[in-house]
């Protein structure tokens, strides 16, 4: 940790420093069935064992009236983990697990607070605050390994270098806290703070590459999926409804590796192509055609 001696201006003080951070994590979602057919759950995805080295950089204001400013704001790559994505009876049969190597993932997050000291000394200090917070993390799974048996998820295995899954999770949050610090020397602090989330939301959407465009079949397993692109959404705590997808269930195909990433392939360049006619349309001024 590196920071800034205290600068005073008209009894304001500001302090400025960063640090770096080694974290772990892990994140899991489901997938419930269409609550007007059952109540089952389908899918379940797992991202473990995530780790992530963070640069951080925070400050702090404080006026002479005992009012404070502080906040942080952090960036950094999740450098290993993996994804374990489950699929359930009945949607399924026999159960599935597949393993997938997290790889080039990254983590965002910031947060302010404001707040109020109730207590101070010429080396101790104790008070209150209030602030919002932010979250972002995206993953990305590569390759896909049967391990539950199943014959038809993922057999043969996806090689490593085949990108399966891209996840994107955004958090966001409200503290209510207390904060204090302790100075051992001139140069050298202990500090801490207790916060209450009293409202938390997540919203998750996970991108599966590896199916073919306008069919919604799926390549990495063999869900009963509902639609091409398998958005999914996850409500904070407070809220006991979980996000369905909805339409009619059917049993899709299962490809190998070669055809897997041939169809990828296809897909990335079917796109650029679109992109660059809209490039194209745009600089002679003309309407972009459609797809």
């Amino acid at each position: 940790m590196r920071a800034a001696p205290p600068a005073q201006l008209s009894g304001f003080t500001f302090e400025f420093g960063s640090r770096i951070w080694y974290s772990t994590g892990k994140l899991a979602k489901d997938l419930f069935d269409d609550p007007r057919s059952s109540g089952s759950l389908n899918s379940r995805l797992t991202y473990g064992n995530l780790t992530a080295t963070s640069f951080e950089a925070f400050g702090r204001a404080d006026s002479p009236a005992g009012v404070f400013l502080k906040g942080f704001l952090g960036l950094g790559n999740l450098n290993h983990g993996f994804l374990d994505d489950e699929d359930f009876p009945p949607a399924i049969e026999p159960y599935s697990s597949t393993l997938s190597q997290q790889q080039g993932g990254q983590i965002r997050y910031g947060a302010v607070d404001i707040g109020q000291t109730l207590w101070r000394s010429p080396r101790a200090s104790f008070g209150v605050f209030a602030g919002y917070g932010l979250l972002t993390e995206s993953t990305n799974a590569f390759g896909c390994t049967q391990i539950a048996g199943n014959p038809f998820v993922c057999v043969p295995t996806i090689p490593s270098g085949v990108l399966g899954i891209s996840e994107g999770t955004r958090w966001q949050f409200a503290r209510l806290g207390f904060a204090g610090e302790v100075r051992l020397l001139d140069r050298l602090k202990f500090s801490g703070e207790f916060a209450w989330l009293p409202f938390a939301q997540v919203v998750a959407n996970d991108i599966h590459w590896l199916r073919i465009p306008g069919r919604g079949a799926c390549v990495l397993s063999a869900h009963r999926l509902h639609q091409s692109g398998d958005r999914r959404a996850l409500l904070g705590p407070g809220d006991a409804r979980h996000h369905r997808l909805r339409g009619r269930h059917r049993r899709l195909p299962v490809y190998t590796a070669a055809a897997a990433a041939q169809l990828q392939h296809r897909a990335l360049r079917r796109l650029r192509a679109r992109q660059l006619q809209i490039r194209a349309a745009v600089i002679r001024g003309a309407k972009a055609p459609r797809p």
